[in-house]
């Protein structure tokens, strides 16, 4: 079977949608022949959608199937239909289908609605496809994967080092991403961290990321008189993020409800997961499908910042109690969410629509909310 991805986020670009498409054209390749059309344009460039178009052109009789990587991309399904007359699946992660324009929510989910399969990385993802009129029967949730090949160890790094960040001997909570409203990190800094002061002093929260909410942060870390407890690192290395997830015990994900914005899964999540770190997260949107609740994690609701520090509490004594907590938690993900058997799922979509199977594995897809 021959695949052509046409990818819009791809290295050498950086970001969580590159890193899922590359991981996913790499392990696609297990089980068919892939051939990607990365973007060499600007992210929202429409550019990119005349070159696929294209290329696309240029191998229709090289191709069984055309495989778009996200919701952005679907003004070129009709196209593909009528011209090249191929089996078009698109992957929807969930911004790119909740994006608040009318224009864009009128046209939109009306391309993704002519594409043969639609793959949702999570059922919340799924639920906001269905919720536009795109047909349940072609929304099918396969969710990321994680390879532990991709972690590597380092043994130092100046930006995350020990005794520069005056963390020794200290409980590590640690969040990573984009620093924007929905990721919620301003919110626990105001509500939950005053709270776990009050009950335990010897910890310190670290926040790797950047973004427009940055000084936001910065000014309630110094009005509220944090700095001891809230290290706020900016961007930083593979490097230094690999070092963060080996000295973590929590990791944190605070997000809240935004309109028009949503978390579609949550890859930080697996990340420091497949680390052992236990998670603390909250109950929203593509989040719950990362989180196996109660046992990699914590799902709490969102905006209770009482609850948050009751969880962080508990599960601090429990990672000092059971040294062992990490190795169950990182061979669960490792199990759970293996990148050979989410390829294996995306291959059956394939195989089913371009009636080739070439001797692979067909899943059958469940009941619960199309999720295979």
């Amino acid at each position: 079977m021959k695949v052509l991805f046409i990818a819009r986020n791809y290295p050498p670009h950086v970001g969580g949608a590159e890193r899922l498409n590359y991981n996913l054209a790499q392990n696609l390749g297990k089980f068919v022949d892939v051939k990607v059309i990365p973007n060499r344009f600007g992210k929202y460039s429409p550019l990119f959608h005349v070159y696929s178009i294209f290329k696309i052109m240029l191998n229709r009789d090289k191709v069984d199937i055309v495989f778009l990587s996200d919701a952005y991309l679907s003004p070129i399904i009709p196209v593909i239909k009528k011209i090249v007359k191929k089996p078009v699946v698109i992957k929807v992660h969930g911004l790119d289908i909740t994006v608040p324009n009318k224009i864009y929510q009128f046209f939109i989910p009306k391309f993704v609605n002519m594409a043969d399969n639609v793959v949702c990385i999570s059922r919340a993802t799924r639920e906001e496809c269905i919720k536009r009129g795109i047909s349940p029967d072609k929304c099918k949730v396969i969710l990321i994967g994680i390879d532990k090949e991709h972690q590597k160890t380092y043994t130092h790094s100046k930006k995350a080092d020990g005794k520069q960040l005056n963390i020794a001997n200290k409980h590590v909570l640690l969040s990573v991403g984009r620093l924007v409203k929905r990721k919620g990190i301003n919110w626990f800094v105001e509500n939950v961290i005053p709270k776990l002061v009050e009950k335990d002093k010897n910890f310190v929260y670290i926040i790797a990321g950047d973004g427009p909410y940055r000084k936001i942060i910065e000014n309630i870390i110094s009005n509220k008189g944090l700095e001891r407890y809230v290290k706020l690192l900016g961007k930083v290395s593979d490097e230094d993020l690999e070092l963060l997830y080996n000295i973590a015990d929590i990791f944190i994900m605070p997000n809240i409800p935004v309109d028009g914005d949503m978390e579609g899964f949550g890859i930080v999540i697996l990340e420091a997961s497949s680390h052992g770190i236990p998670v603390i997260a909250s109950n929203l949107e593509g989040i719950k499908d990362a989180v196996v609740n109660e046992k990699t994690g914590v799902l709490v609701e969102p905006l209770d910042p009482d609850m948050f520090a009751k969880e962080i509490l508990k599960m601090l004594e429990s990672v000092r109690e059971n040294r062992k907590i990490k190795k169950k938690i990182r061979q669960m993900v490792l199990d759970k969410y293996n990148w050979n058997k989410i390829s294996q799922k995306y291959y059956s979509t394939f195989a089913l629509l371009t009636k080739k199977t070439n001797g692979g594995f067909l899943y059958e897809s469940r009941d619960s909310g199309g999720e295979y």
